[in-house]
């Protein structure tokens, strides 16, 4: 029985620790999003033709953690979660809301974020740089991202509404 139990929460922490680091670089990317429309290149103010290298270097940066950070919740996470929610349909017949449509609408935000990714990319290959292009695409993507941490955020808390019900049926047993 203890054994079980400590399995069980060593599920659940790594779990946890999982999260708590996807959201660490989900914290760093929107830092580094609301960043992005302060540069002098996007604000379309006189700048020195440096800046439009370091500009780019920044955005590329943040594109590069944009996309690990969706790869974390689409290859690891959500695996990780699929697999919980298995087992804990087994052991207590307890379903926490990792259902298809969850999952479905957060697949149908990524293709339009990559492409928006892709696009910016292309764009800032450009000599020289159409800096109102990359503020138009960073406009679109907020949007998307910000439908996308509500997704996120409903999947987090299907999470943790099941990691307590789990751990309430097994103080009970």
């Amino acid at each position: 029985m203890l054994w079980r139990r400590l399995q069980g929460s060593s599920r659940w922490r790594h779990t946890d620790q999982l999260i708590d680091q996807w959201l660490k670089e989900r914290q760093e990317l929107l830092k580094l999003y609301c960043e992005a429309p302060k540069l002098s290149t996007i604000q379309n103010r006189p700048h020195p033709p440096v800046l439009d290298v370091i500009d780019t270097q920044y955005l590329k940066s943040f594109f590069n953690t944009l996309i690990d950070y969706l790869a974390v919740l689409q290859m690891e996470i959500l695996e990780k979660l699929y697999e919980l929610e298995i087992d804990i349909w087994k052991k207590h017949r307890i379903r926490y809301g990792l259902n298809p449509r969850l999952s479905e609408r957060l697949f149908k935000t990524l293709n339009p974020i990559l492409d928006i990714e892709a696009e910016c990319q292309t764009i800032l290959a450009e000599n020289p740089i159409p800096w109102e292009k990359i503020k138009t695409a960073l406009s679109r993507l907020g949007e998307l991202l910000a439908e996308r941490l509500d997704l996120e955020d409903a999947l987090i808390g299907a999470y943790m509404v099941a990691r307590h019900a789990t751990q309430e049926k097994e103080r009970a047993s």
